[in-house]
């Protein structure tokens, strides 16, 4: 198995949210039990949370030892196995699944412009989308090195990130749902097994 280093860079406003708080600390508590060599935790706080995927983005790809970025939202929790599988996935890009606060029947993903069900989608597997939100996703180095340099909107929208997706898919790279992974997504209610983190 080849060595995994993580880089994790999370654009953030003006706090973390707790739950999002214990992911990481349970990440940073079990990292070698998933198969990873390092992780680095890179946090923005901005109030413009499109100069913080610019910057994540930049350091990913000016620096290279990091085989791995995962782009996390300071508002979506994970589970240690979410990790373990993303990363057992083996993809360019793969994004775990969260519903969305708006409409939580949807998740953070589109086939052809048309938003994903979850009840259609769930534990389905490895599922290939058109374009995907950044919130709780894997990529690989194979990205910074084919897309070079990328420029993220300099306005704050929703978009900003689904058009990075989209570049991504006009420049060959395939764009996969992991259907086992649900994150949880702040306004959602967490009992059960959601707010176990472990």
């Amino acid at each position: 198995m080849s060595k995994k280093n993580l880089l994790i860079g999370m654009p953030c406003w003006d706090k973390l949210q707790w739950y999002n708080v214990m992911s990481l600390f349970v990440l940073a508590s079990n990292w070698q039990k998933i198969g990873l060599e390092n992780i680095s935790l890179m946090l923005i706080p901005r109030r413009n949370i499109v100069d913080g995927r610019q910057l994540v983005y930049d350091k990913f790809r000016e620096e290279k030892e990091y085989t791995h970025l995962l782009s996390l939202d300071d508002d979506v929790a994970f589970q240690l196995s979410d990790i373990r599988r993303l990363l057992e996935d083996d993809k360019d890009f793969v994004s775990g699944m969260y519903k969305w606060r708006r409409e939580p029947r949807l998740v953070n993903a589109h086939v052809d412009n048309k938003p994903i069900v979850y009840e259609k989608v769930k534990n389905s597997g490895l599922i290939k989308v058109t374009s995907c939100s950044l919130g709780f996703a894997l990529m690989s180095r194979k990205i910074p090195e084919k897309m070079g340099e990328y420029k993220f909107w300099r306005k704050v929208g929703a978009e900003q990130d689904v058009n990075f997706t989209k570049a991504l898919v006009e420049n060959g790279i395939d764009l996969w749902l992991d259907t086992r992974v649900l994150a949880v997504h702040a306004g959602e209610i967490l009992i059960g097994e959601e707010l176990k983190i472990v």
